[in-house]
């Protein structure tokens, strides 16, 4: 099938081959080197799912693409580097995600997840604890409470790392926590 084939012609050659067969036989070279380059930095996962499998085959031809138009109209962009189609899909993949982080900002927010965005937007790759007070596995006794009520409690004050409940704790996000240190 082609739609560029109207008609069945037979190619005059010893084979006597369609031309549609004849033409992809002439073009297969490309569609082979743009295979091997698209396996190079692929987002392909096993899946037995057929439309995944093709939805991903689908996002490395065009990011493939992408990077041709790119240096096409951008011919002096990193010349000499040897990972550059590597580097221009790590700049697309940040071009495609900031426009989403920028619009999470406004969003309300767990600690955990405004510290993994600003770590993301800053580059920072190692985690920091700056929340006020922070979870622990084990649940004891609030240090604030009389014994008496035995009210028990996972958060930990940052502080002077004892357990404290909610009543005597107060939830900071990540950005007013900064202004206070």
């Amino acid at each position: 099938m082609s739609t560029n084939h109207n008609k069945i012609e037979i190619h005059e050659s010893e084979q006597k081959k369609p031309k549609m067969i004849m033409d992809y036989n002439a073009a297969k070279g490309a569609v082979d080197f743009l295979d091997k380059m698209v396996s190079a930095y692929s987002c392909k996962r096993m899946t037995r799912r057929w439309p995944i499998a093709i939805f991903h085959n689908m996002i490395d031809i065009s990011c493939f693409n992408a990077y041709v138009l790119y240096c096409d109209t951008h011919p002096d962009w990193k010349q000499k580097r040897t990972v550059q189609r590597r580097l221009f899909l790590e700049k697309l993949a940040m071009e495609l995600v900031n426009h989403h982080i920028e619009r999470r900002k406004t969003l309300p927010w767990t600690n955990a997840s405004l510290e993994l965005v600003l770590r993301v937007q800053s580059g920072v790759t190692e985690t920091t604890n700056t929340s006020t007070t922070q979870n622990s596995n084990k649940r004891k006794r609030c240090s604030v409470c009389p014994s008496s009520k035995d009210v028990k409690t996972s958060k930990i004050c940052k502080k002077c790392k004892k357990h404290t409940c909610p009543k005597y704790s107060e939830i900071l996000c990540l950005l007013c926590c900064q202004e206070n240190e």
